[in-house]
């Protein structure tokens, strides 16, 4: 965050020089209701006239303070910015962190393109991405099973930090429909149970407090996962 401002003052000139009436804003916290899993607060929100509206997003690497971009591509080991043997262009490296955070922002934010900047003492280096459909599907698809299976079961019934439950030879056996026992997997005589009304539901049965729920709904209900998927 230092040198954040002199770097958005160096692109502001940049852009001003090569576009016409060039606007950087501020940028609050996006929601996108595609992927309500994910949210996205790029840097600024940039507009021109010859352009339209689109993003940036500014990084002032340390270790490449003293190095130009350009020169830090192709001497700085895992630097996001990657050199191409082919034509020798400078791009944002695809397997790159800040990759996905760009292509996050660019969807999330449902603009045409987001100006990449990188800025050293040494110079200034800018690169305008556009959104990248194939590996945004790829992505937000492994994101959803990690936020569905992973994030939801936590948050809704403390899955992966409630106490374990020791084994019982009394449970319920695995063809037993009664079997399918709540996120919990906790049997308890004679407590209430709600049933999903997705028949591919694979848990089906759930204690109500497990699901955050304090009165038994009275239409159709769907578990958290069940809600959740597509």
């Amino acid at each position: 965050m230092k040198y954040e401002d002199v770097a958005r003052k160096a692109y502001v000139g940049e852009m001003e020089a090569n576009h016409e009436d060039f606007t950087l804003s501020d940028s609050g916290f996006h929601v996108n209701l595609q992927w309500p899993f994910m949210g996205a607060s790029p840097d600024g929100m940039v507009s021109c006239k010859c352009c339209g509206s689109g993003i940036c997003e500014v990084k002032c690497p340390y270790k490449a303070r003293d190095v130009h971009p350009l020169d830090a591509a192709a001497t700085i080991k895992n630097f996001c910015l990657k050199q191409s043997a082919r034509d020798a262009c400078i791009t944002l490296d695809k397997k790159h962190a800040y990759y996905y955070q760009v292509q996050a922002q660019l969807h999330i934010c449902d603009v045409e393109f987001c100006d990449f900047i990188v800025w050293t003492t040494k110079g200034l280096f800018v690169e305008r991405i556009a959104p990248d459909p194939d590996f945004w599907t790829i992505a937000t698809r492994e994101a959803r099973e990690f936020f569905v299976n992973g994030i939801l079961p936590e948050i809704m019934g403390k899955w992966y930090t409630r106490a374990l439950v020791p084994c019982s030879k009394n449970l319920p056996s695995s063809d037993d429909d009664d079997a399918y026992w709540c996120i919990c997997q906790q049997l308890i005589e004679d407590s209430t149970l709600i049933r999903c009304d997705n028949m591919n539901c694979k848990i089906k049965w759930y204690h109500p407090s497990c699901v955050q729920l304090k009165e038994i709904p009275q239409d159709k209900w769907l578990c958290p996962q069940c809600f959740s998927k597509p």
